[in-house]
């Protein structure tokens, strides 16, 4: 147990950032899905639950935390695609993004399944190439 409540629950804040974040991303560039958003929003209300029940915060902290993570997910989400959307083709091309192999996916629409597509046509060519030595 510890001695100090962290102010406000950090771990309210991530679970509720990602479930903010998730859900307006997927409503807004992607079909919707309802068992993803159940996931997200049920293993949120666990995370604030068990933080109570725990007692490792107090239900004031908890709720911070989450509101906290409601508004930085939607803040952080618009500044993503409002503010730093045009920069993602520079970021790309720049010394900083080819070390790090950063890329730009905004572009395509299900990230998902263009890299299951990818994955699946280079197995197929090394396979084939494999097969002609």
């Amino acid at each position: 147990m510890c001695d100090s409540h962290g102010w406000p629950s950090s771990h309210c804040q991530y679970m509720f950032f990602f479930a903010t974040y998730l859900t307006i991303l997927t409503f807004w560039h992607v079909r919707d899905n309802p068992f993803l958003h159940l996931l997200t929003w049920s293993l949120s209300l666990l995370t604030m639950y068990s933080r109570v029940y725990l007692n490792y915060h107090i239900v004031a902290q908890v709720l911070a935390g989450t509101v906290l993570g409601v508004f930085l997910g939607a803040v952080w989400l618009w500044v993503v695609n409002s503010v730093l959307h045009p920069y993602f083709p520079l970021i790309e091309e720049s010394t900083f993004g080819r070390r790090l192999y950063v890329k730009d996916t905004s572009h395509i629409s299900n990230v998902l399944k263009f890299e299951y597509d990818m994955a699946r046509t280079e197995r197929r060519k090394l396979a084939s190439n494999f097969k002609e030595d």
